[in-house]
C-alpha cells in the first residue's frame, strides 16, 4: 500500500513510501539465554539487551562483552536488527539497533529481525526507534512492573518504508550524524579529564607547599590560610514573594533557574519571602548533604536571584574568584567531611567552613591560575553546546525523515 512520504527527503527522491507489516519483510528469532554470571575477560563477544538501555547505538559496531560460548547459541550473520524484550517501561523496549558484524551472540531477551533485501537493516533499526513505528510498538508493549515486546507484537507492526537507495541514503547520513556526535563527546570527555589532571597537578599535595605543575614565573611556597580570611558573609533577605528569579545550586549543572532544573516547575511555589537574595558573582552551597559532598558554585547566570535559605551566600575578598571556585571544589573535601555536623544528614555551617584551612598561593598566581581554568570551562562549555545542537539536529532530522 503507498502512503505519503515524509517531510524532509534527498533530492531526486519523489516517489510515495510502500506500508506492509512487518511480517512480510522479515523473518524474526529469538535471543538465547547469557546471564551477568557468564561473563568473562575474554572470549566470544555477547550482548545483552542491558546494553540497548546502558549504551544504545544505532549500529552496534564494537562489542566488549564476552562470554565462553555454548551449544545451540544464536550468533549473528551481520546486520540483524535487535530489540529488547523487556524492560521496565514501553519507552525502554521501543527502540532496536543494529548488530553491524558476524559471530557475536545474541543474549536472551532480545528480540531478533532479519529484514529481506527490500529492507535496510540501519533504516529498520530508526524507523523502528522513531515516529509512527516507535509509537505503534509503545502501544502494543504489555505489562506493569515489567513491559514485555514478543516477536509476534514486531510482526504486527506496519512498517512505512521507500525504496532501498533512499533507505540506504538515510542510513548514512544518520550513521555519519551519529559519528560527528560520538566524536565531539569524545572530544568533551577529553577536555573534562584533562581538566581533572590539571586539578590534580595545579594545587599543592597534602604536607606540600608547591603544586607539582605551576606557571614557570612563580616560585614562592604557598602558605596555609583559612578560608574566612577570603570570605565575606551576605545576608540579604526576600521582602516580597517572587522578588527575583528562583535559583537551584546544583551539582552538576552549577546555578540554574529552578523552574528549568524541574521541567518548568517552580518548586519553592508557596512561600519564599525571607529567602536569600544571591547576587552574580556571588557564591552559595547547598549546607545539608546524605553523602557528605557539598559542592560550591557561583552566580554565573543573572544580575540577582533567590535561593534557600538552606543555602548560605558569601563574597570574596582579597582572592581571585575563578581559582577560588576551584580551590574549594578540589582538595579539601576530607576537611569539609570532618568539619560537616550531624548524625543523618550532615550539615555544614559557613562558620564551620570558614574555619577550614588549606594552602594558597599569592593573588597574582591565583588571578593566572584563576584565567587558565576560565578558560578551559569556557572551551568545555562550547564543546557541550554544540554537542547539545547536533543531539537536538539528529532528533529534528529524526521527526521529519519517517512517516
Amino acid at each position: 500500500m503507498s502512503i505519503k512520504s515524509p517531510e524532509i527527503r534527498f533530492n531526486g527522491y519523489t516517489d510515495d513510501w510502500e506500508q506492509r507489516k512487518l511480517n512480510k519483510l522479515a523473518e524474526f528469532a529469538k535471543g538465547s539465554g547469557y546471564s551477568k554470571s557468564d561473563l568473562k575477560s575474554e572470549g566470544t563477544p555477547v550482548i545483552h539487551y542491558g546494553r540497548l538501555y546502558t549504551n544504545y547505538e544505532t549500529l552496534i559496531k564494537e562489542v566488549d562483552t564476552f562470554v565462553e560460548a555454548k551449544e545451540n547459541s544464536i550468533i549473528s550473520k551481520g546486520n540483524e536488527v535487535i530489540v529488547p524484550a523487556s524492560g521496565e517501561t514501553s519507552e525502554d523496549i521501543s527502540r532496536a539497533s543494529v548488530v553491524v558484524k558476524p559471530g557475536i551472540i545474541l543474549g536472551g531477551d532480545l528480540n531478533i529481525i532479519k529484514p529481506n533485501l527490500l529492507i535496510n537493516s540501519a533504516f529498520l533499526a530508526l524507523t523502528i526507534s522513531n515516529g509512527d513505528q516507535q509509537k505503534e510498538l509503545t502501544r502494543r508493549a504489555q505489562g506493569k512492573s515489567v513491559v514485555h515486546i514478543r516477536n509476534s507484537d514486531l510482526k504486527e507492526v506496519n512498517l512505512s518504508y521507500p525504496k532501498v537507495a533512499e533507505q540506504n541514503k538515510i542510513g548514512i547520513f544518520f550513521e555519519q550524524l551519529e559519528n560527528t556526535i560520538a566524536l565531539y563527546q569524545r572530544q568533551l570527555d577529553n577536555l573534562r579529564e584533562s581538566k581533572k589532571g590539571f586539578l590534580q597537578k595545579m594545587f599543592p599535595n597534602q604536607g606540600e607547599k608547591v603544586p607539582g605543575i605551576r606557571f614557570k614565573e612563580f616560585t614562592d611556597a604557598w602558605e596555609r590560610r583559612k578560608l574566612g580570611e577570603y570570605i565575606e558573609d551576605y545576608v540579604e533577605k526576600t521582602t516580597i514573594q517572587n522578588q527575583y528569579p528562583v535559583l537551584t545550586s546544583s551539582q552538576r549543572q552549577g546555578i540554574v533557574l529552578q523552574e528549568e532544573y524541574f521541567s518548568n516547575r517552580q518548586v519553592t511555589t508557596n512561600n519564599n519571602i525571607g529567602y536569600f537574595v544571591l547576587p552574580r558573582g556571588y557564591f552559595t552551597f547547598r549546607s545539608r548533604s546524605d553523602n557528605d559532598i557539598f559542592i560550591f558554585n557561583r552566580n554565573d547566570l543573572i544580575d540577582k536571584g533567590i535561593i534557600s535559605y538552606f543555602y548560605p551566600v558569601f563574597t570574596l575578598k582579597h582572592a581571585d574568584s575563578n581559582f577560588f571556585l576551584h580551590r574549594i571544589n578540589n582538595g579539601i573535601q576530607r576537611q569539609i567531611t570532618i568539619a560537616a555536623e550531624g548524625t543523618g544528614q550532615h550539615v555544614l555551617s559557613l562558620k564551620k567552613f570558614k574555619n577550614i584551612s588549606t594552602m594558597f598561593s599569592n593573588l597574582d598566581e591565583q588571578q593566572k591560575m584563576g584565567a587558565f581554568f576560565k578558560q578551559i570551562d569556557k572551551t568545555i562549555d562550547l564543546h557541550q553546546q554544540q554537542l547539545e545542537t547536533l543531539k537536538q539536529t539528529k532528533k529534528a532530522f529524526l521527526q521529519k525523515m519517517f512517516v
